[in-house]
C-alpha cells in the first residue's frame, strides 16, 4: 500500500481510509533500523503501558523525503486506535 498525493501509477488501486484516531511513532534515523526500533518500542513497550483497542483499519509506516540513510531522517509508523469512552 502507498499513500501519496500525486496520481496513481497504472496497476495501483485507490483505497480510502475511514476517518479515526491514530497512535503516530516518529521514527527518527537511517532505514530500515529506526523503523525497526520504532516497532520494537511499540511492541515490547507501548502495548504494555498502554493497552488499546485496534481500529478494524490497516497499520501505516510514513517515509518522509531525503536520504533514508541520514542519522536524521524521518519516517512514522500509525496505528488505528478506537479511544475508550
Amino acid at each position: 500500500m502507498v499513500i501519496s498525493d500525486v496520481d496513481l501509477p497504472d496497476g495501483f488501486t485507490e483505497m480510502i481510509l475511514p476517518e479515526m484516531t491514530w497512535a503516530i511513532f516518529d521514527c527518527v534515523g537511517m532505514i530500515p533500523h529506526s523503523i525497526q526500533n520504532g516497532w520494537k518500542y511499540f511492541n515490547e513497550e507501548w502495548l504494555i503501558k498502554y493497552p488499546f483497542k485496534h481500529a478494524h483499519c490497516p497499520e501505516l509506516e510514513w517515509f518522509s523525503d531525503g536520504n533514508s540513510y541520514d542519522n536524521n531522517y524521518l519516517s512514522q509508523i500509525w496505528i488505528p486506535i478506537i479511544e475508550e469512552d
